[in-house]
């Protein structure tokens, strides 16, 4: 019969050396696969980590991509703006032009007028020649005659050019006033008219030479008042010329039994 003590022994060795034997194997499998794992745990891990900040950063480019619409939206109503803005600018402009077309065909008629003011003039200072030739002659006429003075200087101080300065054409107007009266007190209000509206000439005047354009030389013409600084000199000049034509024609018709100058 086999004894099982003498067995006992070996088996117990063998049962050692195998636990060994698995210990050991145990050891080197974890030796070898640990790592491998643990590396792509965190290779798992920083890819999450990148895939979260991948998706943070393509929610903030959807939160600017989201504000350039924005942005671009409130753009477009900036552009529409503008161009309404644009189009109210170019009627501006097309009514601009027509007050300029409209003030220089207004700058020729007054040149067109200044000529025919100018040979009115003439006749005139021609006719009142002519009268005091008359008077010359008719000496009982000389009470009818003796505005006949004042009304040539006036006439010389009108073909005179108006000073460019303010104070002297001040001076220069008042002057013209002071004959008108002589000639006719009717005369005196619609001279002060002229008087009060010489600043508004001068302010036209250094308006035009300041300006950079023709633009601003009409802007100035139409706004400083130099309109009716024109007007009612035109119309004391008027007047003036009434005044004179009505002592001429009562002069004529005093004389016109008398030999006398043809006045035609």
């Amino acid at each position: 019969m086999v004894r099982w003590s003498s067995l006992i022994l070996p088996i117990l060795i063998a049962v050692i050396a195998l636990v060994a034997a698995l210990g050991t194997g145990v050891g080197i499998a974890y030796a070898v696969f640990e790592p491998p794992t643990s590396q792509a745990r965190a290779q798992v891990e920083e890819r999450g980590t990148r895939i979260a900040e991948l998706d943070e950063t393509l929610k903030a480019k959807d939160r600017r991509i989201e504000a350039l619409l924005t942005v671009q939206g409130e753009m477009k109503q900036e552009i529409a703006g503008v161009n309404v803005q644009l189009e109210e600018l170019k009627a501006k402009l097309g009514e601009k032009q027509t007050l300029v077309q409209s003030g220089q065909a207004d700058a020729q008629e007054a040149h067109i007028l200044v000529s025919r003011r100018d040979e009115r003039i003439t006749e005139l200072e021609e006719e009142v020649a002519d009268l005091l030739l008359v008077r010359e002659r008719f000496v009982s006429y000389g009470e009818a005659m003796e505005p006949l003075d004042p009304d040539r200087l006036l006439l010389v101080e009108l073909r005179k050019d108006p000073p460019n300065d303010r104070e002297a054409a001040e001076e220069y107007w008042e002057g013209i006033k002071k004959l008108a009266v002589q000639s006719d007190p009717s005369l005196g209000p619609k001279a002060d008219r002229v008087l009060r509206l010489i600043p508004a000439y001068f302010e036209y005047t250094d308006a035009a030479a300041e300006a950079d354009s023709c633009e601003g030389v009409f802007d100035a013409y139409f706004t400083s008042g130099v309109i009716d600084y024109f007007a009612v000199e035109s119309d004391f000049r008027r007047d003036l010329f009434l005044v004179l034509i009505n002592r001429i024609d009562s002069l004529i018709i005093l004389t016109e039994e008398e030999p006398s100058p043809d006045l035609s």
